[in-house]
C-alpha cells in the first residue's frame, strides 16, 4: 500500500475506534446497571430476611474480593490501583481484559468503587486491537488507544445523560448569592473528608495491595467491608446501595434524607468501605463514591440550616470531593464543571461545580504532603516469577 494511504487508513481506524468505544461504553454500563440492580436490589428484596441478607452481603464481598485478588495474582496482571486516579496505559489486550474482569468482579461484589476504570481497560483493549488490524506503528497505536478510551468515556457521559443517573434537579432552580457563599464550606468539608479517606487507604495499600497480592488478605478486606456495610445499614436503616457500590445513581436519594444522624452514618460507613476498597486490592474507579460523599455533605449543610438550594451545595460537594483525588489543570476543571453541571441537571449548577473544583484543587495542593492526597503512583505492573495462590 502506498505511504500516502497510511494516514487515511489510520484516521479511518480512529473514527471506528471512537464510535465502537462509545457503543461498548454504553453497553458495558447498561449491563452493569442491570446486573447490579439484580444482585443488590432485587435479590435482597426477595430474601426479605435480615439475617440471610447479612450473610448474603458477607459472602458476596468475601468471595468477590478473594476472586479479584486471585485473578490478579494468578495472571500476574496487577492492574491499576484506584488510588492512582485514572490513567491510560498502552497495555496488551490480555492485560486490559484481565483488568476489566477484575473491575467487573469488584463491582458485582458490592465494592465502593466506580465503573470508569473498566471503561479505560475496555477502551485500551479496543485501541490495541484496532492498531493491530490497521498495522499501526507505536505512535499511531498510542493515539488509537486514547481515541478508543475517549469513545468509552463519551459512552459514560451519554449513558449518564440519557439515564439521568446523577441528575439531582427535580424543580427549576433560582440562583442566589448565598448559594455560592455556602458552597465554599461544603467544598472544604467534602475535600477534607476525602483526604481523611485516602490517608488510611495509602497505608493499607502496602499490605492489602502488595505485589503480588495475597488472596487471604483480599478475603480479610472483603470481610471488613461487609462488616462496615452491615453495621452502617443496621444503624441508618437506609437502602444498602447508599453504602455499598459506587453510589452515583443515589445522590438524589441521599439529598432527600432529613435526618442528619442518618446521613452522617451513611458517610462514615461508605467512607470506611471506600477507603478499604481504595487500598485493599480491589479494582475500580475512584470518582463516583467521592461524588456521592460530596453530595451527602451538601445534604447535611441543608439540614443544619444552610440558607441555600440543596442542589447547589450538593454540586459543590460532588466536584470538590472528585477534584481532591484527581490532578487537573484549570482548563480541564472548567470542562468538567460544565459537563457535570449539565449532567447534574441544570446549567445553573455550573458555577457551584466550578467553585467546588477550584477549592478541591487548592486543598489538594495545600495538603499535598499528606500521604494519599491526589493521585498516588502505581508500582510497576510486572509479572511475578512465581505466583501461587
Amino acid at each position: 500500500m502506498p505511504e500516502t494511504e497510511k494516514p487515511q487508513r489510520h484516521i479511518g481506524a480512529m473514527l471506528i475506534a471512537l464510535v465502537v468505544g462509545v457503543v461498548l461504553g454504553v453497553a458495558y454500563l447498561q449491563l452493569l446497571h442491570v446486573a447490579l440492580d439484580i444482585l443488590w436490589t432485587d435479590i435482597p428484596k426477595a430474601i426479605d430476611n435480615v439475617t440471610l441478607d447479612r450473610i448474603y452481603t458477607l459472602v458476596f464481598l468475601v468471595v468477590g474480593a478473594s476472586l479479584v485478588v486471585w485473578l490478579r495474582r494468578s495472571s500476574g496482571v496487577f492492574g491499576h490501583s484506584p488510588l492512582d486516579g485514572l490513567a491510560v496505559h498502552v497495555d496488551p489486550i490480555r492485560s486490559s481484559l484481565i483488568s476489566l474482569a477484575a473491575v467487573v468482579i469488584s463491582l458485582f461484589s458490592g465494592a465502593v468503587l466506580g465503573p470508569e476504570a473498566g471503561l479505560i481497560a475496555m477502551g485500551t483493549a479496543l485501541g490495541v486491537w484496532m492498531s493491530k488490524l490497521a498495522k499501526a506503528g507505536e505512535t499511531e497505536k498510542e493515539k488509537l488507544v486514547k481515541v478508543a478510551v475517549l469513545g468509552a468515556v463519551i459512552g459514560l457521559v451519554v449513558n449518564m445523560g440519557a439515564g439521568g443517573t446523577i441528575n439531582i434537579v427535580s424543580v427549576p432552580l433560582e440562583l442566589a448569592w448565598m448559594d455560592f457563599v455556602w458552597a465554599i464550606p461544603v467544598a472544604i468539608v467534602s475535600s477534607l473528608i476525602i483526604v481523611a479517606i485516602r490517608l488510611p487507604a495509602y497505608y493499607l495499600r502496602d499490605w492489602g495491595d502488595a505485589r503480588p497480592p495475597h488472596v487471604y488478605r483480599g478475603a480479610i478486606v472483603g470481610l471488613l467491608i461487609a462488616i462496615v456495610a452491615i453495621i452502617g445499614i443496621a444503624l441508618s436503616e437506609a437502602d444498602p446501595r447508599l453504602i455499598l457500590g459506587s453510589g452515583e445513581g443515589y445522590i438524589e436519594q441521599v439529598l432527600a434524607i432529613t435526618s442528619v444522624s442518618t446521613i452522617v452514618i451513611i458517610i462514615i460507613a461508605k467512607g470506611i468501605a471506600y477507603s478499604l476498597c481504595l487500598g485493599g486490592g480491589l479494582r475500580g474507579g475512584p470518582i463516583f463514591p467521592a461524588m456521592f460523599i460530596g453530595g451527602a455533605v451538601g445534604a447535611i449543610f441543608i439540614q443544619l440550616g444552610a440558607g441555600a438550594e440543596v442542589n447547589m451545595l450538593a454540586a459543590s460537594g460532588v466536584l470538590a470531593a472528585t477534584c481532591t483525588g484527581l490532578k487537573l489543570n484549570f482548563k480541564a476543571m472548567v470542562i468538567v464543571a460544565v459537563v457535570f453541571g449539565l449532567l447534574l441537571g441544570s446549567p445553573l449548577l455550573i458555577p457551584s461545580c466550578l467553585i467546588g473544583m477550584v477549592i478541591g484543587d487548592i486543598l489538594r495542593h495545600l495538603l499535598s504532603k499528606v500521604p494519599g492526597v491526589g493521585p498516588v503512583a502505581d508500582e510497576p505492573d510486572t509479572v511475578p516469577t512465581a505466583a501461587t495462590a
